[in-house]
């Protein structure tokens, strides 16, 4: 199995419980664990550490700036003062000021040590992010506990996203298996929400089914779909529920009754080319989300304020932003022209969700106007020099 790349990633979106437990309850559980792992901890220090170094690398290759200045009285006697002095004057002062911009010459050694700088601070990311994974582990076991103890006698129904959203988790198959175990120990329903099973953007990884993964308790979930997401046809209203066992797909029939508009006929002719569909279209849309992904990797990858969740699947980014405002960081990316989906909405004060299923040029575009809010390094101030022996007070005190 591979390593979860989300601190987020063993999250049940949301549970049905009568009042009981949230998704808000484990992701405290998460950042209590954040706050106390020695690992972690000394992962972020190391990494602080690196990153204040780097401006000291950097100063060896960037330009001095000189300013010089000179102050000074002469004195002299009015019948030998020269043509420029008035004959009224006793002394005369001269200023002189001075402006140097100094390039040193090619140093190897600065520009090795530069590089040798901006590897250190990739060694130092991708070290503290592998102690996230860990971190992510080695909680899981705490989620499933936090999962289990909410459930009441009263609950009857868990909702599970699948893919993840807005996370990008794909869930793995073993994961898949201990959400059955648990709802079939409890006697519950699963409804498993998959509609972004078409968008898993990593290729060594594939959708799973829940339904499909035990024919016995198949009898027990209820599968959503759609082409909305992936064909971007959402406005023509057409979704619909795999539901195998037929007292369970009664029952649901007879809950959407006054409260589910039936399928139109665009909607269902726009639904059923998407899936009939040979594939080629799809394939290039994950290919170019791809690309857009790799964009948004390496634009939170030289940021200090801005942690970015990779997404597996779907063409969502969710972003730390609490260095920004752990409450509310929104208005600070709306000041800069772009909107983005409050992580409070999710149960997840300090997060963003910002959608890059568009074209790459605009999304270039959010991120140019995002650049003050990434802060990617300290601009150390450069120093304007005085000469203090070229200001001495005896150079310029009035003569006696």
């Amino acid at each position: 199995m591979k390593t979860p790349r989300s601190s987020l990633a063993l999250l049940i979106a949301a549970l049905v419980l009568h009042g009981t437990a949230s998704a808000e309850s484990l992701y405290e559980i998460y950042q209590r664990a954040q706050e106390s792992d020695p690992a972690l901890r000394a992962a972020a220090a190391a990494r602080d550490a690196v990153v204040e170094v780097k401006p000291q690398s950097r100063s060896g290759v960037l330009p001095n700036i000189g300013l010089g200045g000179d102050i000074s009285r002469d004195s002299y006697d009015r019948r030998d003062a020269p043509p420029i002095v008035s004959k009224n004057s006793t002394y005369a002062t001269n200023q002189v000021y001075s402006l140097s911009l100094v390039q040193p010459l090619f140093r190897w050694d600065r520009w090795v040590a530069l590089g040798q700088a901006d590897e250190l601070v990739m060694q130092a990311e991708a070290s503290y992010t592998a102690a996230e994974q860990e971190l992510a582990v080695r909680v899981a076991e705490r989620y499933f506990a936090a999962l289990e103890a909410a459930l009441t006698p009263r609950t009857r129904l868990l909702l599970l996203c699948h893919p993840h959203n807005p996370v990008g988790r794909v869930w793995r198959e073993e994961e898949l298996l201990r959400v059955i175990d648990l709802a079939r120990r409890h006697d519950l329903i699963v409804c498993s929400d998959e509609i972004h099973c078409d968008l898993v953007l990593d290729a060594d990884l594939r959708h799973h089914p829940l339904a499909r993964l035990d024919p016995a308790f198949a009898q027990r979930t209820i599968t959503l779909l759609a082409p909305s997401k992936t064909w971007n046809v959402p406005g023509l209203g057409c979704s619909f529920a795999l539901i195998p066992d037929p007292e369970l797909r009664r029952r649901f029939r007879h809950e959407m009754a006054g409260l589910v508009p039936s399928v139109n006929l665009l909607g269902f002719t726009a639904a059923e080319a998407a899936y009939r569909d040979d594939g080629a279209w799809r394939r290039g849309l994950i290919d170019y989300l791809r690309g857009n992904r790799e964009v948004l990797q390496e634009w939170f990858a030289h940021s200090r304020r801005l942690k970015l969740t990779v997404p597996e699947a779907t063409y969502l980014a969710w972003i730390d932003a609490r260095a920004i405002d752990a409450t509310n960081p929104l208005p600070a990316f709306e000041a800069q022209g772009v909107g983005l989906s409050d992580g409070r909405d999710f149960g997840f004060p300090g997060y963003l969700r910002l959608n890059f299923g568009c074209r790459r040029a605009i999304l270039n575009e959010a991120l140019r106007r995002l650049a003050p809010e990434r802060l990617t390094f300290r601009i150390e101030p450069m120093l304007l020099r005085l000469e203090p022996d070229r200001l001495a007070p005896d150079r310029w005190a009035p003569p006696k």
